[in-house]
C-alpha cells in the first residue's frame, strides 16, 4: 500500500513540476506554478499527520482555501489527499471513508488508489466492503467502448487476489487470465499470484512457465522460487531437471550483470561522517576503515526505497561479518527531531528490520541533509558500496523491484572488494 501511494505522489510531483516549467515559460507572473506549489504545501501535513481526524481536518481546510473546482488543473493532488485521508479513516475504523473514496473520479489516480483501498478494508477484515467496491468499480468499467478500457483490466487484477485470498480459485481465474492475456499483469507479485491462481486451478504447465520467466529475468524472490519448484512437481517433471534448469538460468543471469557492473566502477574517497542511530550509538565513516560499508538513502515515505528493504536486509544477513550496512535517513516529512525518530523507529520496529539506522542532520535551512548533500545524492534510494580503503566504488539508485536481479548485482560489486 505504502508503495502505491509514494509511486502516486512521486508521479504527481514530476507532473506538477513539468506543468510548472510550462506555465513558466508561457506566463510571465509565473501564478500557476506558484499556486501549485502551495496547494501541495498544504498536501504534506496531511500526508504526514498522526491521526486521521487531524488529516481529515487538514484536507477539508484546504477544499475550503483552494477550491477544487477551481484549480482543475491540480485535480491529482487533491485525489491524491483524498486517497491518503480514505487510508488513515480505515485503519483507525473511522465511518464515511467510502464516501470520501467515491469523490475520486475514475481515471489514472482510481486506478492508482483502488488496491491500497481495498487492501486495508481487508487488513481491517471488512472483505466484504473491499469486494463490494472491486465489484462496483468493474461493473462500472465494463461494457460499450471500455469494455477493454485499463480500469477494467486493473481492477480485474485486484479483484482477482481477492478471491484467491477466499480460496475462490475458478473465479480468481476468470478475472485474472484476460488481464494477464492482455499485458495488464506487470508487477511481480501480481504474475506470482497468477501463478498460484494457475496451480490452484490444476493448470501447472502454464504456472510453471510465467515462473521460469520470472527466473530468467530476475524477477523472482524466495517465494516465487518455492512456487517454481511446486509448480514444476505439479506437472510431474524431474527435481533434477529442474536444479539444472535453475542452475542454468542463474548462471546466464550472473553474465548478464557480470558485464554491466564491468562497467560501473568508480573511485573517489566517500565523503566522512559523523551520525546518530536510532539507539543513540555514533557512527563515524573513519572508523570503519578497513571494511567495506554499503550505504543506503532512504525515507519512510519514499516507496521504492521501503520497496528493496526485504532484499537489503537479506543482504546484511548475507555479508553479515564480511560488510556494514548502515541505512541513513534522510528527507523525512517530519522536520521535528523527536517526531521524525519516532516515525522511523515506529517504521523499523513494526516491519521487524534489524539493520542499522542513522539520522541524516538536518540543513541549517532545513531543506535537505548533510549527509545526502555531501554525497550529491539526487533521488532516492541511493546506495554507494565504499571499499576498504574509504573509496566510493559503486553507485546505485532507485530499484527495479526485482529481488534475483538485485541481489545478483549487489554480489558481483561485493565480491570484487572482499
Amino acid at each position: 500500500m505504502k508503495k502505491l501511494l509514494s509511486i502516486a505522489v512521486f508521479s504527481a510531483c514530476m507532473y506538477l513540476d513539468g506543468q510548472a516549467q510550462a506555465q513558466v515559460k508561457t506566463t510571465p507572473a509565473a501564478k500557476k506554478p506558484n499556486m501549485m506549489q502551495e496547494i501541495f504545501r498544504q498536501f504534506t501535513p496531511i500526508d504526514t499527520a498522526s491521526n486521521a481526524d487531524t488529516a481529515r481536518m487538514l484536507f477539508e481546510r484546504l477544499l475550503s482555501k483552494y477550491p477544487e473546482k477551481e484549480n482543475p488543473e491540480n485535480a491529482n493532488i487533491y485525489q491524491i489527499a483524498r486517497s491518503v485521508v480514505v487510508t488513515k479513516m480505515i485503519m483507525a475504523d473511522k465511518p464515511g471513508a467510502l464516501d470520501t473514496f467515491a469523490a475520486i473520479p475514475p481515471g489514472m489516480m482510481r486506478r492508482q488508489f483502488i488496491r491500497p483501498t481495498c487492501n486495508a478494508l481487508i487488513k481491517k477484515g471488512r472483505l466484504a466492503e473491499a469486494e463490494q467496491l472491486y465489484l462496483q468499480d468493474l461493473a462500472g468499467a465494463k461494457g460499450g467502448a471500455r469494455m477493454d478500457s485499463a480500469d477494467y483490466y486493473t481492477f480485474s487484477v485486484g479483484y482477482a487476489t481477492l478471491l484467491y485470498d477466499t480460496k475462490r480459485y475458478p473465479a480468481a481465474y476468470s478475472y485474472m487470465e484476460p488481464s494477464y492475456r492482455l499485458r495488464y499483469v506487470k508487477e511481480n507479485k501480481d504474475l506470482t499470484y497468477y501463478a498460484k491462481i494457475l496451480l490452484a486451478n490444476k493448470q501447472a504447465d502454464s504456472a510453471a512457465a510465467i515462473l521460469q520467466g520470472m527466473v530468467k529475468e530476475g524477477r523472482s524472490d524466495k517465494e516465487s522460487r518455492e512456487l517454481f519448484k511446486q509448480a514444476w512437481k505439479a506437472a510431474g517433471r524431474k527435481p533434477a531437471d529442474y536444479d539444472a534448469l535453475t542452475a542454468s538460468l542463474s548462471e546466464e543471469l550472473r553474465g548478464k550483470y557480470h558485464a554491466e557492473v564491468a562497467h560501473a566502477d568508480t573511485n573517489y574517497v566517500a565523503p566522512a561522517f559523523e551520525l546518530v542511530d536510532l539507539n543513540g550509538k555514533t557512527w563515524k565513516l573513519a572508523d570503519l576503515k578497513g571494511k567495506v560499508v554499503v550505504l543506503d538513502f532512504w525515507a519512510t515515505w519514499c516507496g521504492p526505497c521501503v520497496g528493496s528493504f526485504p532484499l537489503m536486509q537479506a543482504a546484511a544477513d548475507k555479508y553479515k561479518g564480511k560488510a556494514v550496512f548502515l541505512f541513513i535517513n534522510c528527507w523525512e516529512k517530519k522536520a521535528n527531531p523527536v517526531e521524525r525518530h519516532n516515525l522511523v523507529a515506529k517504521y523499523i520496529r513494526e516491519n521487524k528490520y534489524r539493520f542499522d539506522v542513522l539520522l541524516d542532520e538536518a540543513m541549517a535551512d532545513n531543506k535537505g541533509a548533510k549527509v545526502a548533500t555531501d554525497y550529491q545524492v539526487k533521488g532516492i534510494p541511493a546506495k554507494f558500496i565504499i571499499d576498504r580503503s574509504g573509496n566510493v566504488r559503486y553507485k546505485l539508485s532507485g530499484f527495479s523491484g526485482n529481488f534475483d536481479a538485485s541481489m545478483m548485482e549487489l554480489d558481483l560489486m561485493l565480491e570484487k572488494l572482499l
